[in-house]
C-alpha cells in the first residue's frame, strides 16, 4: 500500500480531525469528559486507523482497519450531529464539515473497495 500521506482521504479526515478539535474548544466545561473528549477520540482515530492500515501487509489486514476508520468517521458524525442538535455548533460551523466527514465517510468505502477487490 502507498503511504498514507498520499491518500487524499488521511488529508480530507485530518482536516476534520482539526476542525472539530476547534470547535471543540468552545464547548462548555461541562462537555470536557463527555461530548469533547470523544468526539476527538473518535476524529484522532479515524486517521490512526488509515495510517495503521497502509502499514499493515495482507488485504485484509488493510481492509480490517479501514472499517475501523469508516466506524470512527460515523462515530464523528453521530457527535457532531449531537453536538448541533443541542446547539453546541452553529449551523454555519456544522453544514461545511459535515459535508466533509461524508466525503471522507465515501472515500473510506471506496478505498475499502478497492483493497477488498484487488
Amino acid at each position: 500500500m502507498q503511504d498514507f500521506r498520499k491518500l487524499r482521504v488521511w488529508h480530507l479526515a485530518h482536516e476534520v480531525a482539526d476542525e472539530t478539535y476547534t470547535l471543540t474548544n468552545g464547548f462548555p466545561g461541562s462537555q470536557k469528559n463527555g461530548l469533547t473528549d470523544q468526539l476527538r477520540r473518535a476524529a484522532d482515530s479515524v486517521t490512526h486507523n488509515i495510517a495503521e492500515g497502509c502499514g499493515r501487509a495482507t488485504k485484509r489486514e488493510k481492509s480490517h482497519f479501514f472499517h475501523i476508520a469508516l466506524g470512527s468517521v460515523n462515530e464523528v458524525d453521530n457527535g457532531l450531529l449531537r453536538a448541533f442538535r443541542i446547539r453546541l455548533i452553529p449551523a454555519p460551523a456544522y453544514d461545511p464539515l459535515s459535508l466533509k466527514v461524508i466525503d471522507v465517510r465515501k472515500m473510506l468505502v471506496s478505498l475499502i473497495a478497492k483493497v477488498e477487490g484487488a
